[in-house]
């Protein structure tokens, strides 16, 4: 027969574990903290993409968010450009070191750093555009997540929190802006949000906006995804948690259009 002291000490291990149970839930359920899916789950969720991430975009998505690199798996295939033959073969850790001794990334091995740029020097057709759009359909997602993004981030309730899709030109611009919209329109998660679609402009209620000034199309919507021209001066001051500067390569010099000056004009 067990003793009342293993008996007692039983029930009260079992209280702590039900009082820590209750606090994790609770943390969970903080409406400015949820949980959210990953950049990966997000895309394969949603079925964002007909065929699905290829490997070497998942590695990229995967470097960004801090999500673990797969180090069995060895799914990234290089092949030689004129025959096409296999001359490598790695897991994404693998891949990684490879790119550093290649100089063709900064990082040698992944971290738990949060990063805030990503930079990619990609050719023509190589998927920048749509990676782009992916972060940024992603950032939409989980401010919508929140709730009330605005007091996470200590800012009053009415604040406009926008993404940006910025090139030379708006018809450049207006490349990934209308990848994002294609997106958007995937996600049911959005559908309840979304008050204005336009070809320039989308916006979104969180759901304190609905609280506060009602819900449906035409009312107010403190998220805004659009994209411009690259003008410093029109840019300067806006609130923004994601930004895309395409082809910034190709940006002016100098001048207003420089790609420094657009640059120090978005970043705190």
């Amino acid at each position: 027969m067990p003793s009342t002291e293993k008996k007692e000490k039983s029930q009260l291990v079992g209280a702590i574990d039900s009082f820590l149970d209750k606090k994790a839930r609770e943390s969970r359920d903080d409406p400015h903290d949820p949980e959210f899916l990953t950049i990966i789950e997000f895309v394969e969720r949603f079925k964002l993409l007909p065929y699905g991430l290829f490997p070497a975009q998942k590695f990229i998505l995967k470097l960004c968010y801090n999500i673990p690199l797969n180090d069995v798996e060895k799914a990234i295939i290089i092949r030689d450009p004129f025959s096409n033959e296999v001359t490598h073969e790695f897991t994404e850790v693998e891949y990684l070191r490879y790119l550093f001794a290649e100089g063709r990334c900064n990082l040698e091995e992944q971290d738990d750093r949060k990063r805030f740029e990503l930079i990619l020097v990609l050719g023509r057709r190589s998927g920048k555009s749509v990676l782009s759009a992916l972060i940024a359909a992603y950032e939409l997602y989980k401010i919508l997540r929140r709730g009330h993004p605005q007091a996470y981030y200590g800012i009053p309730s009415g604040s406009q929190i926008r993404v940006f899709c910025i090139a030379n030109d708006k018809d450049q611009a207006s490349i990934v802006y209308d990848d994002i919209s294609g997106y958007v329109g995937q996600v049911d998660y959005f559908k309840t949000a979304l008050t204005h679609d336009t070809q320039t402009f989308m916006k979104f209620q969180t759901d304190t906006d609905k609280k506060l000034y009602g819900q449906g199309i035409g009312k107010k919507a403190t998220i805004t995804a659009t994209f411009k021209s690259s003008i410093a001066k029109g840019l300067r001051g806006r609130g923004t948690i994601a930004i895309i500067l395409d082809e910034l390569a190709f940006f002016v010099d100098d001048g207003k259009s420089s790609a420094d000056r657009i640059y120090k004009a978005l970043t705190p």
